[in-house]
């Protein structure tokens, strides 16, 4: 490497940091507006004014607010899978039964769902009217359930063919009422409230039941 190419490197590193920062600010910011006013709440003068950043940076990197919002959805859902990862890594499905694993498993689902509820419905709201990013919600949404099927698979050291089918199913049902109430928002959660906790039970029940009675 000649020293124009040196140069080069060392201006570009500050560059990549700072941009880097920005895009988080950015996303740390909006996340602040969304959960408080909702994502029709977020205006971009009001998100870049809290983040320090300029309206230019905002269109570089997201191009519009749909661009955020999957922006965002992906960063939740990449955190998602690195604690699934982590738990997988841990060992610790292997050495509990397939009740243990639904708990751990659909706790970190529900506890997704619940935390990030207004993030959930919008992105699921907004891309169901764009055919391209709906596709990509699909996909994103299955590489999910493939994950957890195999982490469940993983308990107690099951090798049974049949149960990859099973939990797929069961991990359906428990998708459609997870879904159903971020969709439904506040409505859902009267109608149908739970305490802290209960609603992690009652779906790794319904998993759980599944699978099982489904073997008999």
């Amino acid at each position: 490497m000649n020293q124009n190419d040196t140069n080069s490197l060392i201006r570009r590193r500050p560059r990549q940091a700072r941009s880097r920062a920005t895009e988080k600010r950015l996303l740390d910011a909006a996340d602040t507006i969304v959960e408080a006013r909702g994502f029709e709440g977020l205006n971009i003068a009001d998100l870049v004014r809290q983040a320090e950043a300029s309206v230019g940076s905002f269109y570089a990197r997201f191009g519009d607010k749909d661009g955020l919002l999957r922006a965002l959805y992906a960063r939740r859902m990449a955190l998602l899978f690195a604690r699934l990862e982590a738990l997988g890594n841990s060992g610790t499905l292997r050495a509990i039964d397939l009740a243990g694993g639904a708990n751990l498993l659909v706790g970190e689902v529900v506890r997704h769902y619940r935390d990030h509820a207004q993030l959930v419905a919008t992105f699921h709201g907004r891309c169901a009217a764009q055919p391209e990013a709906w596709r990509e919600a699909i996909e994103l949404h299955l590489r999910l359930l493939r994950k957890l099927r195999d982490l469940l698979c993983q308990c107690g050291g099951h090798s049974d063919p049949n149960l990859i089918r099973r939990v797929d199913m069961g991990l359906h049902l428990v998708f459609a009422f997870l879904g159903e109430r971020a969709l439904y928002g506040e409505v859902a959660r009267d109608h149908l409230p739970f305490e802290d906790g209960e609603l992690e039970r009652e779906l790794s029940a319904v998993l759980i039941n599944y699978v099982e009675g489904a073997r008999q």
